[in-house]
């Protein structure tokens, strides 16, 4: 299994794929493996892809200490300081948003294009999610672990796409099963959450960046993206219609054929050294 050592800490990672380096980061509580193998293979003949797990997450160690963002965006600087990769395309959602404008504020020189995904500049006011949605988070922690995943999707996921797609809420399940998150690392990774603002840093990013969301999202409205898209320099806003706070799932070519065009990418990908250790 890759492991990187980042201080104490060691993160598990994966690559696939030929290309310019493509950083994926993933939200609050989850595993790389729910980035989901359709959209990684998609992404794979595009790009080098890198994922990995966040602390307290997947096949990563889970430290019962402190947790924050900045030290999530350490840990996956860390990750491509392992591989040797200079400078890679940085694609996070929902905290791994988070984590990645952290990423684009404390090692620039890193970055070559940024997109932020369904995510806030403020771990405050991320809360404004609708009322029915932010109620269901809060009665989901006393719920069997199934029971807790199937209704978080309900969340996560727009009607619609729940609807038509009854399998993927299956696959998503199955994935996260696979590798749990303890209760305690949940709750370390939602106080890193609620003590991130980077509100006020936002003008420091320099990076092309794209801002994407689904017009559905009600765990972080769409409201947020345009905030981050009025106050970072370089950046184009993108709102796909209908898709929910899960919209890499729910959209998942269309999402690839986004992030090639904005990252530049041709049909027949340069290739690029990547150190698998």
């Amino acid at each position: 299994m890759p492991i990187a050592r980042v201080g104490t800490v060691k993160i598990h990672y994966e690559v696939r794929g030929a290309g310019a380096p493509l950083l994926l980061i993933m939200g609050y509580r989850s595993s790389s493996r729910l980035w989901g193998l359709a959209f990684l293979e998609s992404l794979a003949r595009r790009f080098t892809v890198v994922t990995f797990d966040n602390r307290g997450t997947g096949a990563s160690d889970k430290p019962n200490a402190v947790y924050t963002i900045e030290m999530m965006a350490d840990d996956a600087v860390g990750v491509l300081d392992h591989l040797r990769v200079a400078q890679a395309h940085v694609f996070g959602v929902s905290m791994g948003g988070m984590i990645a404008q952290e990423l684009a504020l404390r090692h620039p020189q890193r970055l070559d294009r940024l997109i932020l995904g369904c995510t806030t500049c403020d771990g405050q006011r991320a809360t404004t999610a609708s009322l029915p949605a932010y109620s269901q988070l809060l009665t989901l922690t006393n719920l069997p672990q199934e029971e807790m995943l199937r209704r978080r999707w309900n969340i996560m996921l727009s009607p619609t796409f729940i609807r038509a797609r009854p399998d993927i809420l299956d696959e998503l399940t199955e994935q996260a099963l696979a590798y749990p998150t303890p209760g305690y690392s949940a709750v370390r990774q939602a106080m890193a959450i609620q003590w991130f603002d980077s509100s006020r840093r936002l003008s420091r990013i320099l990076a092309p960046t794209l801002v994407v969301t689904g017009s559905a999202d009600a765990l972080i409205p769409p409201l947020h993206s345009h905030l981050l898209a009025d106050r970072i320099p370089r950046s184009t806003l993108r709102i796909l219609p209908g898709a929910g706070h899960g919209f890499f799932w729910e959209q998942p070519s269309h999402l690839v054929e986004l992030l090639a065009s904005f990252c530049s990418v041709s049909a027949a990908p340069r290739s690029v050294d990547v150190a698998c250790t």
